[in-house]
Formats: C-alpha cells, sequence, structure tokens
C-alpha cells in the first residue's frame, strides 16, 4: 500500500512539474513580447505581478495553485487577456506534458548508458548482440523499466522494455530512435492505442508515404503498398516506423486541422529535425509560412520546443541559412522566437550578418541590424566585418545601411590589411567607394602590404 502511495504521488509531481515547467517558459516568452509592444502593457516593476496575474488566470484549467498577490492586476485588457487565453493552451496542453515527460525518463535511460560505459550506443549503426549482456540488461531494467511501470501499474504484455526501444535488423540493433520511441510509447499508454493514418505525402518511391498518428498527439512516417485512406487503423510498428521531420510537412495544407493539432504535428517536427538547413528550408516555404500566419500559429509555435539554434557540421544555425538566401520571411519568423542567437558564429566565425552583408540582402540585414545587441563589428576567421564584406562585392544598400550603424569601425581591416575602403575600390564598386569618402571618419591614406610587401594604396576611380 505504501508503495501504490509512493507511485501515485510520485505520477502527480511529475504531472505537475511538467505543467508548472511549460506554463513558466510560455508566461515569460508572452510577456517578453508584450514588452516588447511598449511599456503600456508592462509597467517596469511590476513583471512579478503580472506574472502572478496570467498565471492565476489559468491555473484553475491548469490545476495548479493560484498565487496569493494583492498587487496582481485585476482589470486587464480584454484583448490581452483573450489572446493570453487562446495562446497558452496551445502550449500548455497534453502533447507537451507528455513529451516532457518521455524527455525525463528518456535522459534517465541515457544517464544508465553513460553509467554501463556504453552511451555510444545512443548514435551507433549498430550494436552487436554479443554486447547485451545479461547484467547490463538487468542495469537498464532496473534503473527505468521497472520503475516506470510500476509507476503506471502496466500488465505484464504492456510493460517498457528494452526491446520496446530499440530496433533490430540484419543481426544487429540500434538504439538511435529511443527518445522519439518512448515518447511514442509514453503517449500510447494515456491514450490507448488509437493508431490511424492521418495523412498521406508526396515523396514516396515504390510505397506510398504515410503520417500515422496517436490521438494527433504523437506522429510517425511510414511507407504502406497499397493505399491508405486518412482515419483508416494502423499500427506502429518498429520496422515500418521513420522519424517526422520538417520538410516532410511542406505540403501539408494546416488549414485542415485544429490549431491544437498544427501545433503538436509542428513542434514534435521541430525536435526532431537534426539539421540546420531544414528547419530554415521549412520556414522559407511561403506556402507554409502564409498558412502559419493565417492560423497565428508561427509566433506560437515558437514557444514550443524548436531547436531554433540548432547547427550543423559547420556550425551554420537556421537563422544563418535564411540570412545568406535572404529569406525575409523566414528571418522575421527565427528572429521572434525569445531567445533565438543573432550572432552566432559558423565554423569560420561568420554570423548571419556576414552573410546577409555579403549576399546583398538588404531586407536581411536590415532586420537583423533591428535588433540591439547585434555585433555590427564582428569579424569572422579572415577577419572580414559585415562592412567589408558588403563593399568588397559591391552591394550599396548594405554598405549605406551599415554605415548608419552608430560606433561603426569603418576602417577595420581584414588580414590582409584591406578597409572596406580598400575593398570597394579594389573591385571597382564606384557607389561603395563614394558612400564611404562620405563618412568624416574614413582614412583614405590608409595602407597595407601587397604582394612582395609593397604598400597598397587604396585605388580609387574617378568619382
Amino acid at each position: 500500500m505504501v508503495r501504490r502511495l509512493w507511485t501515485l504521488r510520485s505520477a502527480k509531481a511529475t504531472l505537475f512539474k511538467a505543467r508548472q515547467e511549460l506554463f513558466d517558459e510560455f508566461i515569460n516568452s508572452f510577456m517578453f513580447l508584450q514588452q516588447r509592444k511598449g511599456p503600456e502593457h508592462i509597467p517596469p516593476g511590476n513583471e512579478v505581478h503580472w506574472y502572478n496575474c496570467f498565471h492565476n488566470l489559468y491555473c484553475e484549467l491548469l490545476g495548479l495553485p493560484s498565487e496569493a498577490d494583492p498587487e496582481a492586476e485585476t482589470h486587464l485588457d480584454d484583448g490581452l487577456v483573450q489572446r493570453f487565453l487562446s495562446e497558452a493552451p496551445l502550449s500548455v496542453n497534453a502533447c507537451t506534458v507528455f513529451r516532457k515527460i518521455a524527455t525525463e525518463w528518456s535522459d534517465q535511460f541515457g544517464a544508465a548508458l553513460q553509467q554501463l560505459g556504453v552511451s555510444a550506443w545512443e548514435t551507433a549503426d549498430a550494436i552487436a548482440s554479443a554486447e547485451l549482456t545479461a547484467d547490463r540488461t538487468e542495469t537498464l531494467d532496473s534503473s527505468l523499466f521497472r520503475p516506470v511501470n510500476c509507476l503506471l501499474a502496466k500488465k505484464a504484455e504492456e510493460q517498457l522494455d528494452l526491446w520496446t526501444l530499440i530496433d533490430y535488423s540484419e543481426d544487429c540493433y540500434r538504439l538511435d530512435r529511443y527518445r522519439e520511441k518512448l515518447q511514442g510509447w509514453v503517449t500510447n499508454h494515456f491514450f490507448g492505442s488509437s493508431t490511424r493514418v492521418f495523412l498521406a505525402i508526396p515523396g514516396g518511391t515504390d510505397s506510398q508515404l504515410y503520417i500515422g498518428t496517436i490521438n494527433e498527439l504523437f506522429f510517425w512516417l511510414f511507407a504502406h503498398d497499397p493505399c491508405l485512406n486518412a482515419e483508416q487503423p494502423c499500427t506502429f510498428e518498429t520496422d515500418n516506423h521513420m522519424t517526422l521531420v520538417l520538410p516532410h510537412l511542406t505540403s501539408i495544407d494546416f488549414c485542415t486541422w485544429p490549431e491544437q493539432t498544427c501545433y503538436a504535428l509542428l513542434t514534435q517536427a521541430m525536435e526532431q529535425t537534426d539539421k540546420a538547413e531544414d528547419i530554415a528550408k521549412f520556414f522559407s516555404h511561403q506556402a507554409s509560412c502564409e498558412l502559419l500566419k493565417f492560423l497565428n500559429l508561427l509566433h506560437t509555435v515558437c514557444y514550443g520546443g524548436c531547436r531554433i539554434n540548432l547547427k550543423n557540421k559547420n556550425r551554420e544555425t537556421p537563422l544563418y541559412f535564411a540570412a545568406s538566401s535572404g529569406h525575409t520571411s523566414c528571418v522575421e519568423v527565427l528572429m521572434s522566437r525569445v531567445g533565438i542567437a543573432v550572432n552566432a558564429r559558423s565554423l569560420d566565425r561568420c554570423t548571419p550578418l556576414h552573410d546577409a552583408a555579403k549576399n546583398g540582402h538588404i531586407d536581411c540585414v536590415n532586420l537583423l541590424l533591428n535588433r540591439l545587441d547585434i555585433k555590427v563589428d564582428v569579424k569572422n576567421y579572415y577577419h572580414w566585418t559585415p562592412l567589408n564584406l558588403a563593399a568588397a562585392n559591391g552591394h550599396t544598400e548594405v554598405v549605406e545601411k551599415l554605415l548608419t550603424c552608430p560606433r561603426l569601425q569603418v576602417n577595420s581591416k581584414n588580414r590582409k590589411g584591406f578597409t572596406p575602403l580598400h575593398s570597394a575600390a579594389d573591385g571597382g564598386h564606384d557607389d561603395c567607394v563614394r558612400l564611404l569618402l562620405e563618412r568624416a571618419d574614413i582614412d583614405v591614406n590608409s595602407i597595407t602590404p601587397g604582394r612582395g610587401q609593397r604598400l597598397y594604396y587604396p585605388y580609387i576611380t574617378s568619382i
């Protein structure tokens, strides 16, 4: 009986913790966005009272205790209240709570692998049968599986074990998808085995590709032949299960489903997308962005678990790809995310501003420069600044915009000793030279070692 009471209390405590953490994350983001719109919404110094007010508005629906705060605002703007109540359920709903629980258990499983000295299993292409020794499987069972099964009072045939999370093919095993599979198992536990076809998507070869779902809270990709219809029952099978990522969603009409479903679908796909360029590609897809804007989901999705600062092997982020490619709407969406790393460096030490300036994407440059924390004079590995790159490539509008930035170092030199004026003159970009010469602090006599250590002066064409 004592054990039973303890498990029930633990289940409630885990659920309470997951809800509270998600609510805190959401409300902090919500308040941040309101503050950006003007001081009339949240007066300075009253943030904690506004937080308590928003908390008390929604705590009853969440099953959370209210905050006793006599100074909490009681007469809020109706529009603000309605916006808050419409956005909060999307960020603090069942799918996010269960994802939080699954993440906690996945972390425990990862810690057990590390303790066993086999953390390489998480990314290994193959695990030999001989590696799955009895003592290792027993350690994993006692550290996670038995406590979870006891907590949820699972029957023997429904219990979570290593074989639930592992994939088997060609005499070897894989564990690289255990986090996603655990999330599916958790969702399946709380909502039963209501697995069905969500919709078909293009991209299949011999077989049609489908998105499967469990109660529109968990999604996966699978191939099937012959054709299946939406809402048709299907099975969540280990050997016919692929990870759903953002590129799979570019052909989806989000207007077809409720916002709750769209939010669950998007946040799961984002969490499972492991390529920065794929995140940027999705938000650069015009049709997807327009539909998300129509549904008011663009900013709401950013409250969720989007890996917005994910980096690829060259340490390039989604914002870097968007700015480099000139996808203005994508940059705008990514910039609205609280915590976006606007000055993140790539492997060659370039920031998104470097590549936007280099490629002449003036609209992206304008958006980036609107950030108070943007670093305008940051140098890449070769000591090029955004201004130097824009001048070298003859992007007059970008040069003109950068020159308006306060405290800009207009004479900054790259590793060759070239200033922006050197670069513009060397490339024969007369308009850029004219703009640079209008600066009172421009050094027209700057010299740099050239080939054979000769002094190199900016070559100014007749202007």
